[in-house]
């Protein structure tokens, strides 16, 4: 199981798009404040929770999503490289994938496109899975009800690469 902290305030409503968009991969559970919701059957693959500040994470096998670079001025995950941070722009840990527009983020925006936008991977990186990404351009399959904003949709692109289901060429949404 992979376990995906959100980080920040405003995570609610990107949140229940990374929850869709990892169903497609596996059974989710989204755990926000006292309420539990199920995404998809089948086997629980995924765990999405959502923090104000970063709890102590014990799992080896987790992603922590960082809304904003003010989230990341609030958590040191410098000395746990088990953890895959996805962070808008800077790095802020030793195993960092960061999403924006620069040709410095991990992973951007190479087309929008639609029916199918595509990101590209512009930097290898270690996924939850122990598995490396490598530079690659990716067709995101969705419909553009899912996301509002093109940054919106790279978010839940690094998250769902961050868990290594960026396999074949595409991401699933």
């Amino acid at each position: 199981m992979v376990n995906i902290f959100l980080i920040g305030d405003d995570c609610g409503g990107v949140g229940l798009k990374i929850c869709r968009a990892l169903s497609n991969y596996g059974g989710v559970i989204h755990i926000t404040d006292k309420t539990f919701t199920f995404h998809s059957t089948g086997k629980l693959c995924f765990s999405v929770s959502h923090w104000k500040t970063l709890p102590k994470i014990f799992s080896p096998n987790c992603v922590v999503f960082l809304k904003s670079s003010e989230d990341a001025k609030k958590i040191d995950c410098t000395e746990n490289s088990d953890i895959v941070i996805v962070s808008p722009d800077l790095p802020v840990g030793l195993n960092c994938i960061t999403y924006g527009f620069s040709e410095k983020c991990s992973i951007s925006l190479s087309s929008t496109e639609t029916p199918c936008p595509c990101v590209s991977i512009q930097h290898p990186f270690i996924c939850a899975d122990g598995t490396t990404a490598e530079i690659s351009e990716i067709t995101v399959e969705t419909s553009p009800d899912i996301w509002e904003s093109s940054y919106e949709l790279l978010e839940v692109c690094a998250v769902v690469a961050a868990c290594g289901l960026c396999k074949g060429g595409i991401i699933q949404i």
